[in-house]
């Protein structure tokens, strides 16, 4: 009975030896744990300081497309899918911008029933003979007058040296 009992109390303090060297490991995963945990605290204690505190006016924008420190990869899936769901809108938008820009020019149908005085203005002091005409440019504007509505077409007719001729020192001086 004295062997089992010297058994039992030698199998007691092994025990009680592994147990003491599990808590002090376990006492000091806890010291390294909150030892971290302190240095992530006051490193979010910057942080917010940096972006709320005096100097936020001197910080630039972040940038979206910067990766966040704290950002958990659902946080990332997330942005992803913002970001493409934003340049879906935005090519939407572009898309009715660009119909709605055709759909503008719809009131020139209006003007073709009236009736149209077209007036040419030539230039002037140009010497006929050393020029010729190689275009012309129009405009088309509405006018009234009491009781009438007409286009008036203004042309402005183009011309360019006969020959590639250079011009008179007289003509470019006026």
């Amino acid at each position: 009975q004295s062997e089992a009992l010297e058994l039992l109390i030698k199998s007691q303090a092994e025990q009680i030896r592994q147990l003491t060297e599990a808590n002090a490991k376990q006492a000091e995963q806890l010291t390294n744990l909150q030892q971290e945990v302190d240095k992530l605290l006051s490193q979010i204690a910057w942080f917010t300081r940096q972006f709320y505190g005096r100097k936020s006016e001197k910080l630039s924008r972040l940038d979206p497309n910067q990766l966040n420190l704290f950002e958990t990869p659902q946080d990332e899936r997330k942005r992803q899918e913002e970001i493409e769901a934003e340049r879906i809108a935005a090519e939407k938008q572009i898309e009715q911008r660009t119909a709605e820009r055709k759909k503008a020019r719809s009131n020139r149908k209006l003007l073709e029933g009236l009736p149209v005085i077209e007036v040419v203005i030539e230039p002037e002091d140009v010497d006929r003979d050393k020029y010729k005409r190689i275009g012309e440019e129009r405009t088309r504007t509405l006018e009234f007058e009491p009781g009438k509505l007409y286009v008036k077409e203004i042309v402005r007719p183009k011309y360019g040296l006969k020959d590639n001729l250079i011009p008179s020192t007289e003509e470019t001086l006026r």
